[in-house]
């Protein structure tokens, strides 16, 4: 149950029964203000800043002092007055308003001695000359009613004081609903029972009434003994299109008798359905308070009096002949199917197998479609065995309004050319729970279930350039692209794209051979077996905004997630576990802003150069702990990066797939300095990997880029507080190559050593094996690396063990490849703790 708030309010009167005639004078018309006779003269003296100020004429005929009222647009105070009648007791009542107070409102008075039948009061009243609202007589929207509470009988010449009071508490239910789908309604009631009362035995008394009407009415009640449970039905509903928030909701008024509620419920009844809303606050009902309900109908339960509508449903199936009525008569095309349904949308239930043997374009439907293969409780899909396929080709399934699929199989043949292209054509597209998607090879966009959320050139021309894309994934296997596929013209609008379950093979933020815009992507859950260029990639360019929000997900095989563009990138991952957190900073490359619990490489290491002996330039990164104190001294760590961080910006060496372990180090609670040298393009730190054939560390000199890395290695060394028994070397890929190159060359230099993926051959292992006998080395390969084959590193390995040395661990990551190797092996329990132990 949603609950709902009671605020105070100013204090506001509120008469305790009331009466009126139209017999005498009728009610005057909007922005027809009359003048009637007056049988009574009575002034009232208005205290500074009470809430009027200007309208006169309110009469009525009595022959004892009565009770009267008059409210405007403003909420009032009490306040005190009196009333001196003539020796003809004629009488004139004036009050005034302010210009700003544009209506008002009488309530009606009564005898002050009778309450029933023939001796009420006839009350007639009149808007006089020098009442200038536009609209006097009309009820007023905000109105807060007073009355004079007189005595009896009033003798000739005699001055009646009295002073305005409130006789109950009020209730006032300020009304609106904050769903604008839902504002095309009104209220007939409301109605409020209290779950218990702490003091007194009745909940309601006197009079309800709303003054949000566009007639004057009123809606009278009357408490019971013991109840606990009063309701309001307007005379003319509440039209909830007036009230837009809650400060425009000037709401229905209820009087109640003192007593102290704890807990309630109110319903608002509406011309569509009864909005319920519960509260365990308690709410004392005071005399002269007033409490204030804001009502929000988008925040209560609701029930419905209209009935559902029919369902439109339509049934498919591969050959199918019938009218789609039935999984018995289904129709056997997907147009035959769409005609069915029209415009107001429905459901496509493919009950059997069905295939897409053409392209096909969905006939234009503002309503939502979904296209199933489960219906009532009935499953069609019979496991794998029936399914929404294609046959050794590619289609395209181009919509033309909002579409979910959902308990659906696609499958392909197996063939290289087999592919399904779902192209939203900017309409909403959702894949639900329940989707399987196989037979495809999942190699590029034209081998996948993939979805544009934009068009595909051929398919039609945009509208606009400034629309937005909604993707939804809660299951299946795809390759998304956020906007169209080879348009060239730039798109400017967003890329709205959430997944929560699925398998996702790449993301195209942008546009697939084009620019888009703004990408906006929300992950909460599924598994990323590819790339996420959530940013620019190649010919997916980005030119607007990259925000990413991750709360879930399976990011083991995710090879890269990136977000480049010439706009703000950022990424949040706050939402995950930690060691999830971790895991998925090492995959987010290239986003200038990534709110993590955890340090950035690139964002901790200042920039640095240095030029060797020989006048070789190495741009560097280095790592200082916090709270750096030069009289301590520090373990040292030399990262070597792969040759996919090669260049001069100083960045890639820290901001790529292989620098996953930096990420760990850094994050480690051990303080450390770190070093992170880069080498520029078309150079290697090495050229022959330890254990290829003929290598030695005689014939193999160094390169000139790694003598150049042990010069700066032997430089902070020299100039920084470095612990000489704490150097510690890693490396990926080529940079490994470069730890196996330096350990075999210099076998007593580091502490320990871990290298991934960084040897090729292996079978000259055995001739430098012995030099690796010493340094402690944990080494790691992914046995699906295509790149530095696996052999060499196990070769390696088992020369070491057999020369005697005993510091060697070796694990081997199943199915990493040399995209995937880096994280994984980062991400091992005790690593970095094991190294800073050596």
């Amino acid at each position: 149950m949603k609950h709902f708030h009671a605020f105070a309010l100013y204090g506001l009167c509120l008469l305790a029964g009331c009466s009126k005639s139209h017999t005498d004078n009728p009610d005057p018309e909007p922005g027809d203000p009359r003048t009637i006779a007056i049988s009574a003269t009575v002034s009232i003296d208005t205290p500074t800043g009470a809430a009027w100020a200007g309208a006169e004429g309110f009469s009525w005929s009595t022959n004892d002092a009565t009770r009267l009222g008059v409210c405007d647009d403003r909420l009032g105070n009490t306040a005190s007055a009196s009333v001196t009648v003539s020796p003809d007791k004629m009488a004139l009542f004036k009050a005034t308003v302010p210009a700003e107070a544009a209506r008002i409102w009488p309530y009606y008075p009564y005898s002050a001695d009778t309450d029933t039948g023939s001796e009420k009061s006839t009350v007639n009243f009149s808007v006089g000359a020098e009442q200038t609202q536009p609209r006097a007589g009309l009820p007023d929207y905000g109105a807060a009613g007073f009355f004079l509470v007189g005595n009896t009988p009033v003798e000739a010449g005699e001055t009646v004081s009295s002073t305005l009071q409130c006789v109950n508490a009020l209730l006032r239910f300020a009304i609106y609903t904050s769903d604008e789908t839902k504002r095309n309604d009104a209220v007939r009631s409301v109605s409020l029972t209290a779950t218990a009362t702490a003091n007194g035995s009745r909940l309601n008394g006197g009079i309800g009434c709303s003054l949000n009407w566009t007639t004057k009415e009123i809606a009278t009640i009357r408490s019971k003994e013991g109840s606990l449970s009063t309701t309001v039905t307007l005379g003319t509903s509440y039209a909830l299109d007036r009230i837009p928030n809650a400060e425009a909701a000037t709401g229905i008024y209820m009087g109640a008798l003192p007593c102290t509620v704890n807990g309630y419920t109110c319903e608002v009844v509406t011309e569509n359905g009864t909005y319920t809303f519960t509260s365990a606050t308690s709410l004392a009902l005071a005399a002269g308070s007033v409490h204030n309900l804001v009502l929000d109908l988008a925040e209560a339960e609701f029930q419905s009096n209209t009935p559902e509508p029919a369902e439109r449903v339509v049934f498919l199936a591969k050959e199918g002949t019938g009218d789609g009525s039935s999984d018995t008569s289904p129709v056997g095309t997907l147009t035959a199917a769409y005609q069915a349904l029209g415009d107001e949308g429905g459901t496509i239930v493919v009950c059997g197998e069905f295939e897409l043997t053409a392209n096909f374009v969905e006939p234009a439907h503002s309503r939502p479609v979904t296209v199933t293969q489960s219906w009532k409780g009935k499953d069609y899909r019979n496991g794998t065995e029936n399914a929404f396929y294609v046959n050794g080709t590619g289609r395209r399934y181009v919509m033309n309004g909002p579409v979910t699929f959902e308990n659906i199989n696609f499958r392909g043949s197996g063939s290289s050319k087999d592919f399904i292209l779902f192209i939203a054509n900017y309409n909403p597209i959702r894949m639900g729970t329940g989707i399987a998607s196989y037979g495809f090879t999942f190699a590029s966009l034209a081998t996948s279930t993939s979805i544009l959320g934009g068009y595909q050139a051929g398919q039609g021309t945009p509208a606009a350039t400034d629309l937005d894309s909604d993707i939804t994934v809660e299951s299946g296997k795809f390759l998304l692209v956020g906007f169209n596929r080879s348009i060239a013209q730039t798109y400017t609008g967003t890329a709205r794209i959430r997944i929560s379950g699925g398998e996702i093979t790449n993301i195209f933020g942008g546009t697939a051979s084009g620019t888009g815009g703004s990408v906006d992507l929300n992950i909460s859950g599924g598994k990323f077996v590819g790339s996420v260029y959530a940013g620019t990639h190649g010919g997916n360019v980005v030119s607007g905004t990259v925000n990413v929000t991750i709360s879930g997900g399976d990011f083991s095989d995710c090879v890269a997630f990136t977000g480049e563009t010439g706009q703000t990138s950022q990424a949040d991952i706050r939402s995950l576990a930690a060691d999830e957190e971790l895991f998925a900073l090492t995959k987010l490359h290239f986003f200038k802003e990534i709110a993590s619990d955890y340090l950035v490489p690139d964002h901790e290491f200042s920039r640095e150069s240095f030029t060797d002996s020989q006048g070789t330039v190495l741009p560097y990164r280095l790592y200082l702990p916090e709270n750096y104190d030069p009289s301590k001294k520090y373990p040292l760590v030399l990262f070597i990066h792969g040759l996919g961080a090669r260049g001069n910006d100083n960045v890639k060496q820290l901001d790529t797939m292989g620098a996953a372990l930096l990420y760990y180090i850094l994050n480690n609670s051990t303080n450390c300095i770190i070093a992170a040298p880069q080498c520029p393009e078309g150079s290697q730190w090495v050229t022959s990997y330890p254990g290829d054939a003929g290598y030695t560390p005689k014939n193999v000199p160094m390169t000139a880029h790694l003598s150049a890395a042990k010069e700066l290695l032997d430089n902070i060394v020299s100039s920084r507080p470095v612990d000489t028994n704490r150097l510690y070397i890693c490396g990926s890929s080529n940079g490994a190559g470069a730890a196996w190159d330096l350990m075999c060359r210099y076998p007593s230099l580091f502490a320990a050593a871990i290298p991934v993926a960084g040897l090729r051959d292996g079978s000259n292992a055995s001739a430098i094996a012995s030099e690796y006998t010493v340094t402690p080395i944990w080494t790691f390969h992914g046995t699906a690396d295509e790149t530095l084959n696996i052999e060499g590193t196990r070769k390696m390995v088992q020369a070491i063990r057999n020369a005697g040395g005993q510091a060697i661990t070796y694990t081997e990551v199943e199915g990493a490849d040399h995209n995937t190797i880096w994280s994984k092996a980062a991400a091992t329990p005790g690593l970095v703790e094991w190294m800073f132990n050596q």
